[in-house]
């Protein structure tokens, strides 16, 4: 059997002081709804024009052709050398305005500020080898920085080693290999030193100069 239920309503006439005070009171919520609002969208705008300007100044700190030299730096180094000798690094064509920074894996560093212009090549001396180093190279110049990882390692020579170092072709004839004994007793002036290329069967019979292999 269905059931049917009388639902009444009924309005309450409420005094003017109590109507005025809701009225006040809707208008407090509306007035901090809106404050709420307008300040989120004012951090909002002022978040974004931040983000916009340190974005310019990010563009406009680092020259991308300054950016474009630092990667192609051309750094060579010897694979060994005589215990207790010193890690040598050689940046050829170093860009002027540029801090080279060589660092090895227990977190000693040497830097060179490049403030000339003209050289070849410039030196940085990373200090005695008696363990086996790895070392790492950043470049800064103004806003712009270059950084490998550890892809060097220099070894000491307890025995007597040929050691090379590579410089790796830029354009046309830059490239070379050069190399020196190493080890107790190493003296390049006893020996001749000749090269073959994996294609040949046999070395050279003219012996090298000192100063390496250039054109190969």
């Amino acid at each position: 059997m269905l059931k049917f239920y009388t639902v009444s309503f009924f309005i309450v006439s409420l005094p003017p002081d109590v109507v005025h005070l809701l009225q006040l009171m809707k208008y407090f919520f509306c007035m901090q709804r809106l404050k709420t609002q307008t300040l989120k969208g004012l951090l909002i705008a002022l978040l974004t024009v931040l983000a916009l300007a340190t974005n310019g100044i990010y563009a406009q700190t680092c020259d991308p052709n300054i950016q474009k030299a630092l990667e192609e730096t051309h750094v060579s180094y010897y694979d060994k050398v005589t215990m207790g000798d010193n890690a040598v690094f050689v940046i050829k064509y170093p860009l002027p305005g540029t801090t080279y920074i060589i660092s090895d894996n227990l977190g000693a560093t040497y830097s060179y500020t490049y403030t000339t212009s003209g050289l070849e090549f410039v030196n940085i001396n990373a200090g005695a080898v008696n363990t086996t180093r790895r070392f790492a190279l950043k470049a800064i110049n103004g806003g712009c920085t270059y950084q490998t990882g550890f892809a060097y390692t220099v070894a000491p020579a307890t025995t007597l080693q040929l050691a090379y170092r590579v410089e790796h072709e830029w354009c046309g004839t830059s490239g070379a290999i050069r190399f020196t004994l190493v080890g107790p007793g190493a003296n390049n002036a006893n020996y001749t030193f000749h090269k073959k290329k994996a294609t040949d069967a046999n070395y050279e019979t003219l012996a090298l100069p000192l100063t390496g292999a250039i054109s190969l």
